[in-house]
């Protein structure tokens, strides 16, 4: 099996947009591509070890993509357990809740609106009385809250209350035009829950959405070729 099969059916369904299949096949092109081998050996032999542990007890698959921060270039990519090619790749074609992941955008909105990481906020019971009737009762992972606290902390500690605190405070539409600018083109709903990371995005659209945090504040589409 090809080691790096998901990633070049990743670029050959990239240039297909943009060559027809003959020309593609016959036409003689030199191609070049961001793939780092050692990267992506890596990520092979990271994905065996651990699948095999993991899979003692329920069969379970993954997904993962190394990203260069300053060019956008996809260094390595693994769409599932097998590295060969013509498989399910789910780094782009699966789509699933990003859940904590997707705090550090609404927090990040919450800056750009002019907010300090050293504002507070309160972590403590939260609750909202739905259209339908029923309540939606915020709790945090721990099961335990924590009282006031810096924004800074919150992200730290991940609290879910404190997210969608702040994501009322700023509006939905505020994170959602900030997830658009980073690159995430999935559906995102101007809801609470989204705070939470309820809508599903993609690996390779969430993972490029972290870029500006390692690249001061400077986001770059990612790209193979």
């Amino acid at each position: 099996p090809n080691p790096a099969g998901y990633f070049m059916d990743y670029v050959k369904a990239g240039l297909a947009h943009r060559f027809e299949d003959r020309r593609l096949r016959a036409g003689g092109f030199r191609i070049h591509t961001t793939l780092n081998t050692d990267f992506q050996l890596a990520v092979n032999q990271a994905v065996t070890r651990h699948m095999k542990r993991l899979n003692k007890t329920d069969p379970v698959q993954c997904a993962v993509i190394a990203l260069d921060t300053r060019t956008g270039g996809i260094l390595a990519m693994a769409g599932g357990i097998k590295p060969g090619s013509g498989q399910f790749n789910r780094t782009v074609q699966a789509f699933r809740q990003p859940g904590s992941a997707f705090k550090p955008i609404v927090y990040a909105a919450a800056v750009q609106k002019g907010h300090s990481q050293q504002d507070t906020i309160m972590d403590q019971p939260l609750s909202f009385e739905l259209k339908n009737g029923s309540t939606w009762q915020v709790n945090n992972f721990s099961g335990r809250f924590s009282g006031q606290m810096t924004l800074r902390k919150a992200l730290a500690l991940s609290k879910n209350t404190t997210a969608v605190r702040i994501m009322e405070k700023i509006g939905t539409d505020s994170v959602i035009d900030l997830a658009r600018n980073l690159g995430i083109e999935s559906r995102l709903s101007p809801t609470l829950s989204l705070a939470l990371g309820a809508y599903e995005v993609n690996l390779l659209e969430l993972t490029a959405a972290y870029i500006p945090f390692a690249a001061e504040g400077v986001w770059t589409r990612p790209y193979a070729v």
